[in-house]
């Protein structure tokens, strides 16, 4: 008798038990339902809310934003205009002045400096785009062209030292906005190197090098030529950019001189005929790579931004 009792008061004991644990969970569940539930019907309010808006502006916003932007407008024009009145201009030479020191000092300057960096000019006489000013056949400029001509060469010297600081192997041409009517002998030189496939991506020597991209902003615009390896080309660039002047390089040409692969130079059938090309091993007839590689034809269409209203 004892026993059948054990038993159904034990039995009791763990029906009474599952039920706690079903009511539990059926909780937690009908609790989590809740939530879900509470959460949709708050999106759903949220999207019939933004629906439900006037998408415009309102008549205060508008206000506003116009005030705004009359403060933009009004600011952008201090700040040129304070940036234009900081710059200080140097005192513009006389003329003759002007050719004395280009004839004498600023010229053989910077040949002198090419020589030092192991750079090749390509003549000796070259004259960094202003032949009409330098040599036995040049001439006096006008006094109302000075001051342009002198800023032109400061900016020529400045990115001229840059290509010199690469190791470039040679500067060919250098062309400016010849915007005082005659045409300089520069416009006529080409370049020492030169082969077919990059004349096709180079301007014409008689086109108009032309004023900088952007017309709203003064500024000078310049062609330089020069035969370099792929190296000193990435420090030029990336010397032009970190410059202190404000340098853009609108346009970049490259272009091979030679086919890239060439033979071995001791493999080569020279010498008369002492080695023969048939005998070498496939593998050994062609090289290439940066040490042998020819060097590239490169013009460069470079924007320097004066900010000083020339």
């Amino acid at each position: 008798m004892n026993v059948r009792k054990n038993v159904i008061l034990a039995s009791v004991a763990v029906a009474f038990i599952l039920c706690v644990i079903g009511f539990v969970v059926a909780y937690r569940a009908y609790d989590d339902a809740c939530t879900v539930n509470a959460s949709l019907d708050g999106a759903v309010a949220k999207l019939k809310t933004i629906y439900g808006e006037n998408p415009f502006p309102s008549q205060t916003n508008l206000v506003v934003l116009r005030n705004d932007t009359a403060w933009l407008a009004n600011w952008y024009k201090s700040l040129t205009g304070k940036l234009r009145a900081a710059v200080v201009l140097p005192e513009t030479p006389t003329p003759p002045a002007f050719s004395r020191e280009m004839q004498r000092e600023r010229v053989p300057a910077l040949q002198k400096t090419a020589s030092e960096k192991g750079c090749t000019l390509s003549s000796p006489a070259f004259a960094f785009g202003f032949d009409s000013y330098v040599g036995n056949n040049s001439r006096m400029p006008e006094q109302r062209n000075v001051r342009r001509l002198a800023l032109q060469f400061m900016l020529v010297d400045a990115i001229a030292r840059e290509i010199f600081d690469s190791h470039v192997t040679e500067l060919q041409q250098i062309r400016r906005d010849e915007f005082e009517g005659a045409a300089s002998s520069s416009d006529t030189s080409m370049p020492t190197r030169r082969h077919d496939r990059s004349a096709q991506a180079t301007v014409s020597a008689n086109e108009p090098v032309g004023g900088v991209a952007d017309s709203r902003y003064p500024g000078e615009s310049f062609i330089f030529k020069i035969a370099a390896d792929e190296k000193s080309l990435g420090e030029l660039l990336n010397r032009l950019a970190k410059m202190p002047l404000f340098v853009v390089v609108r346009d970049l040409s490259v272009a091979r001189e030679k086919p890239g692969l060439q033979a071995y130079p001791e493999k080569a059938a020279s010498e008369a005929g002492k080695t023969k090309a048939a005998t070498l091993l496939p593998a050994q007839r062609m090289a290439s790579g940066p040490e042998i590689a020819p060097l590239l034809d490169v013009q460069l269409r470079v924007d320097v931004y004066t900010f000083e209203g020339v």
